[in-house]
């Protein structure tokens, strides 16, 4: 009996032929894309894709997937390849991430903050990102965007830099002798907020101690307050103390500033800057209710909390003089006579209220 030899791949691509050109009579494919693979020799060869998977034009078919939680936006590149996010933006342009976030410098109530500006497209490395997002902690690390979430927000108004210059904020009101947590973020024009960044982390200078105020003597009749306190800070042991007529004064001096007697703070008067522990103040008005805030004045002029006093001036009227007595004659009654007071004790006449 004669055996036929068969045709490799004969039937195998007759068949296939049939099948495209079948699909052929219903499928439109557009002239400028080619096929992810050809019949070549009875067997189907792989061939580049003029359009990558990712979407841009490119010379490979090549795939690949990141799957972070974390991570939003897209990317493609031009060997066709693309990069598949599973945030919640997934498919939005990405700002890059902060790297270099860092502490320049530090006081007893402020930390400084320095890093380079990104990009608001990390694929493309290009645009001007819209603002940042900064938050601090002072209970521990900003490790992950849990803490970052928690963390307190540090209000400022930002005006981005271009990419790759330099960002600095001054973080201030903060509280001496405390260790700070910095993290932040980059938002681009489409709202899209880049990865946590680098955290960063100083503790704030221990700062100048408060002055411990010994006492607060009135004199009204020579019209004249004396303070008395101690300094707990080394030599030469510095002060300020700030005035207010009728009123505490609420406002504290500025950091690096120097004040002199006579100057306004806040609607107060500076009535003393220098050494010492002794302050006296004369030529004061009657009736009033004078407000103290003393401060402790520390190296680089950081002064301390304020701590306050308050004095009076209320003198007493004169003693009564002519004072005298009479008994009337059938010994039942006493008359007593004195001399009118219209004077207080310093001489000066009463201030009649009704003039």
């Amino acid at each position: 009996m004669k055996t036929q030899t068969p045709v490799q791949g004969n039937f195998e691509s007759k068949s296939l032929l049939f099948v495209l050109a079948f699909l052929a009579a219903f499928v439109s494919i557009p002239t400028n894309s080619s096929h992810a693979g050809e019949l070549k020799n009875s067997r189907y060869t792989i061939r580049p894709s003029d359009y990558g998977q990712g979407g841009n034009r490119g010379n490979s078919a090549a795939f690949s997937i990141a799957s972070a939680i974390s991570e939003t936006g897209a990317k493609s590149g031009s060997s066709g390849w693309a990069t598949l996010r599973s945030g919640i933006n997934a498919g939005l342009i990405q700002p890059a991430r902060i790297t270099d976030l860092r502490i320049v410098s530090s006081s007893s109530r402020t930390i400084t903050l320095a890093w380079t500006a990104p990009v608001a497209d990390q694929e493309r490395s290009t645009g001007t990102i819209s603002g940042y997002l900064v938050r601090y902690s002072s209970t521990g690390p900003i490790a992950n965007d849990v803490n970052f979430a928690t963390a307190t927000v540090f209000t400022d108004v930002f005006v981005p830099a271009s990419p790759g210059q330099l960002e600095t904020r001054i973080a201030g009101s903060l509280l001496p002798g405390t260790t700070y947590f910095f993290a932040l973020e980059s938002v681009n024009s489409h709202g899209v907020r880049s990865d946590l960044s680098a955290q960063a982390s100083t503790r704030t200078a221990f700062g100048t101690q408060p002055l411990s105020l010994v006492s607060a003597t009135e004199d009204a009749p020579n019209r004249k307050v004396i303070l008395t306190w101690s300094n707990p800070n080394p030599i030469p042991e510095l002060a300020l103390i700030v005035r207010g007529q009728g009123f505490q004064p609420a406002v504290p001096p500025s950091e690096g500033v120097s004040y002199n007697v006579g100057d306004l703070l806040g609607g107060a008067t500076v009535v003393f800057s220098g050494a010492g522990n002794q302050f006296m103040e004369q030529g004061l008005a009657l009736n009033v209710t004078w407000y103290y805030t003393l401060f402790a004045e520390g190296i680089a002029k950081q002064y301390s909390n304020g701590v306050n006093a308050d004095a009076n001036l209320n003198l007493r009227p004169l003693f009564v003089s002519g004072l005298s007595r009479q008994l009337s004659p059938d010994l039942a009654q006493v008359t007593i006579r004195w001399s009118a007071v219209i004077a207080e004790e310093d001489g000066l006449l009463f201030v009649d209220p009704n003039a």
